[in-house]
């Protein structure tokens, strides 16, 4: 009996290991390490489909909590802050990557909150003191 068909089955599990891996590391998530002194500005817009049990400040700064587990950051000092209309402002810190923030935007749109639209409108990076 020959060994050939041992030394081809052997490389070709060889050669399908290394594609896995090639295509593993070609599409996983890959983070970029953010400066201690960055913070991430983020401004969300909510809104209510009908008269919810709560005040949209209140279901916003929920679902933002709720998010903020997705990307493991914290919220800065300043707590979530009412900007014109039904947008609201808050930071990360440190700053939140593109890996993160597309975390963060997903998640935002796949909550789904009784009543409770939000959604990220902007984010802003900002670096040193």
């Amino acid at each position: 009996m020959s060994a050939r068909p041992y030394i081809i089955g052997v490389l070709a599990v060889a050669g399908g290991l290394a594609g896995v891996s090639e295509l593993a590391d070609a599409t996983l998530t890959t983070h970029e390490r953010m400066p201690r002194d960055s913070t991430t500005v983020v401004v969300v817009h909510g809104s209510t489909v009908e008269e919810g049990e709560f005040a949209l400040a209140t279901g916003v700064e929920s679902q933002v909590r709720i998010c903020q587990l997705e990307v493991g950051r914290n919220i800065g000092p300043r707590p979530l802050t009412p900007l014109e209309g039904d947008r609201f402002r808050f930071e990360f810190s440190p700053g939140l990557d593109k890996a993160n923030r597309d975390q963060f935007r997903g998640c935002m749109g796949d909550i789904i909150v009784d009543h409770l639209q939000a959604s990220v409108e902007s984010f802003t990076l900002v670096t040193g003191p």
